[in-house]
């Protein structure tokens, strides 16, 4: 075997063993997985209105002084829409820069508190976040962006509905009201079909 072979035979056990204490590191930090159903109750022209959607997400501690937030959070899902006769479904997204909020932090809102007084960054806040259980409702504060399509299949005829606007039935955008938000512990399936409902999905 020749120097070089052997260099390189090195170099590589040392980036795989590297590579292998990195995995095992972060294997070793605590994480849960949840699984929630965001429950939509609304109502148009005085009949209501409900749409639903099951949402996981796996939060997992962030290594102390490596990054910048105290844990990660990974979302398995889709948005949440409700069907309004004659005008369409409108969509709970996934995320809202509005409220700085997205499906993971909505969970831990509405079982914790403000995301401020519940941060999964340690063992025992973990431990308490796999105890959640139950069914809360969801502050209108931290109610996330909704959007609907003036046409399914064309992504820019998108318009956004602001939350605050839909709690009182005011937006210029539908005349949907949305009442309450809730969300619910569960152990169903996460809910897909959206790019059926949203072909506009396939273009983007």
């Amino acid at each position: 075997m020749s120097i070089e072979t052997r260099i390189l035979r090195g170099v590589l056990i040392f980036f795989a063993i590297c590579g292998a204490a990195v995995a095992l590191f972060y294997l070793t930090l605590p994480w849960t997985t949840l699984r929630y159903r965001l429950i939509i109750e609304a109502e148009a022209n005085g009949q209501p209105l409900t749409g639903s959607g099951v949402i996981e997400v796996k939060y997992q501690k962030q290594p102390t002084g490596l990054v910048g937030t105290l844990y990660s959070s990974t979302i398995r899902g889709q948005s949440v829409w409700v069907d309004i006769p004659g005008e369409g479904p409108i969509f709970a997204l996934t995320s809202s820069a509005k409220h700085s909020s997205d499906y993971a932090s909505l969970l831990l809102i509405a079982f914790g508190g403000p995301k401020s007084a519940f941060v999964p960054d340690s063992l025992s806040q973990f431990w308490r976040l796999s105890q959640f259980s139950g069914r809360r409702e969801l502050d209108v504060k931290y109610w996330p962006m909704f959007a609907r399509f003036e046409n399914l299949k064309d992504p820019a005829s998108v318009e956004g509905i602001d939350p605050d606007e839909l709690a009182v039935g005011s937006s210029p955008v539908t005349s949907a009201r949305v009442r309450r938000i809730w969300i619910e512990i569960t152990r169903d399936p996460v809910t897909t079909g959206i790019d059926q409902k949203l072909p506009a999905l396939a273009v983007m």
